[in-house]
């Protein structure tokens, strides 16, 4: 043997040794069956694990050996008899016979309910006969029916027969009960809020069928509002011909008024001032007129000769219909070169997505000394746009409002015409050290009307960390398309809120992808815990 083939057949001896020692130390724990109406082969046969990684794991799989043996058909089996010691179990175990089906018969079910569950027939002829598998069929139907107006519905098997070779047969029995609305929604305490909203919100409309999926999730609803809470759970008055609804609810704060002022050297020379006053106002009344409305005012001045003024009106559920009504408006000054006036007005639906119409006009003015310097146009522009949006909205979190598992989608695309306008200022200008200039041909490269696309999208995921903490991870991404794209039309991030790191909207981007992770602790007030 050589050198260099001595260490390596002793390297290998090494590995199959800890390889050995990995499987005895994965199966340490045997389980030995035997069977007092059967004889060896056949315990061989029906593959029982006996090899276990713990005592524990034994004693965890021995207590659900009934329920398996029932599930391959062996409805009588029981065990007889079990001692544990150290290293090793021993189970004697009386298995009986396999019963099988022959036919679970539906002729005296409705078949539109059978249709409604996805019933399949075929799932039963020659399976062995597993009570669970029966068992989830008739929760299935009777969730169908608790859902579907019919709270008192029973679900059973009539008529079971066992035939030759153990062949079993049964009869399903549904006895649907009468059917039951929700005749009335009834509101008790002092909260402001009109029952036509929660009608709407919580989809239980005066006349809808009785629904205990959306009896259950009252209380999450209810919490996600933010402005109202529950004095206690809601119950079901049940009556002869129908039932009432009653909800308990009290006022909750949840409108906001922040004002924050601060102090900024000034970096504008011209003004001939050393300090810059900053600030921001934010107004934000939710549920003020009782119909569950939402009014927002927003003003800030973060940068010199900038401002920005944002206007919000939405309210939910327009003529009790199940359109609500958008409104939008947005002023932007940027460094006193241009101003940008976005109005937008929509029609929400509730639904997992939301379309709203727009209408977008920019006006700017127009810094002329730069266009007599470089005969160039500005990076503003005189843009006017008619936009029409689609806004889907999927959120499968826990809670709405503050969630600590589950995901978040939302996608939003605008598309759109615009036209450029050839601004008077420009057209106007002369330039004395080239007075044969046309400041009109600056235009010749421009597509004055042209296309708009704009798409935003934003994903979430939270994952629970322990009883209290969220970690959340999210992507946000946005892009603008068109044939000529101005400073005006830019998205504009940077922030606390958009982008930390950045000045306050410093930065202008035509498209931007942001990848947040976030260690989120607590819960807000009324939260479920």
């Amino acid at each position: 043997m050589t050198k260099l083939s001595q260490p390596i057949s002793i390297l290998l001896f090494i590995v199959a040794i800890f390889l050995s020692s990995t499987v005895d130390a994965q199966d340490k724990y045997d389980l030995t069956i035997r069977a007092t109406d059967k004889d060896s082969a056949f315990v061989t046969a029906i593959a029982l694990q006996n090899k276990f990684s713990s005592r524990a794991a034994c004693v965890d799989y021995v207590n659900k050996l009934p329920s398996i043996l029932q599930s391959k058909g062996y409805v009588t089996a029981s065990l007889d008899s079990l001692h544990y010691d150290s290293v090793s179990a021993r189970a004697v175990i009386f298995f009986g016979e396999a019963y099988h089906w022959a036919e679970i018969n539906t002729d005296q079910v409705d078949p539109s309910l059978l249709t409604a569950v996805d019933w399949r027939a075929k799932n039963f002829p020659g399976k062995p006969m597993d009570f669970s598998q029966v068992q989830t069929w008739q929760e299935k139907i009777l969730n169908y029916l608790e859902n579907n107006g019919h709270p008192f519905a029973k679900v059973y098997l009539d008529s079971v027969q066992i035939g030759e070779n153990n062949q079993v047969s049964a009869v399903l029995k549904v006895e649907e009960g009468p059917v039951y609305k929700i005749d009335s929604v009834r509101v008790y305490g002092n909260a402001k809020i009109s029952n036509n909203f929660l009608q709407r919100y919580l989809d239980i409309s005066d006349g809808t069928i009785y629904s205990k999926q959306k009896l259950q999730i009252i209380s999450r609803k209810i919490a996600e509002l933010g402005y109202v809470e529950e004095e206690k759970p809601s119950d079901i008055s049940m009556v002869p011909t129908g039932s009432v609804l009653n909800l308990y609810l009290r006022p909750r704060r949840s409108s906001q008024l922040n004002l924050l002022f601060g102090f900024l050297p000034n970096s504008d020379q011209v003004s001939g001032k050393k300090l810059l006053i900053t600030g921001e106002g934010n107004l934000n009344l939710k549920n003020a007129l009782g119909a569950g409305e939402t009014i927002g005012f927003s003003y800030q001045k973060l940068q010199v000769r900038s401002q920005r003024l944002n206007l919000l009106y939405q309210h939910p559920y327009i003529f009790n219909s199940p359109v609500g009504f958008d409104f939008a408006f947005d002023m932007y000054r940027g460094d006193s070169v241009y101003l940008n006036v976005n109005l937008q007005v929509g029609a929400s639906f509730v639904l997992s997505s939301t379309q709203a119409g727009k209408f977008t006009s920019i006006a700017n003015g127009i810094n002329t000394d730069d266009v007599l310097e470089t005969h160039q146009l500005p990076d503003a522009a005189d843009v006017s746009s008619f936009s029409i949006g689609i806004d889907d909205n999927i959120n499968s979190t826990d809670y709405n409002r503050n969630p600590r598992r589950g995901s978040q989608f939302y996608i939003s695309t605008i598309v759109g015409t615009k036209k450029i306008k050839k601004n008077d200022q420009i057209l106007a200008l002369e330039d004395p050290s080239d007075p044969s200039f046309d400041f009109e041909t600056l235009y010749d490269t421009v597509k004055l009307k042209t296309y708009q696309l704009k798409i935003k999208a934003m994903l979430a995921k939270y994952f629970p960390l322990g009883k209290q903490g969220t970690i959340k991870a999210a992507l946000n991404a946005a892009i603008l398309q068109s044939a000529n794209i101005f400073k005006n039309e830019l998205f504009q991030i940077g922030g606390f809120k958009l982008l930390r790191g950045f000045d306050e909207e410093s930065q202008y981007l035509s498209y931007f992808t942001k990848f947040i992770l976030l260690l989120l602790a607590g819960r807000r007030l009324g939260s479920k815990q």
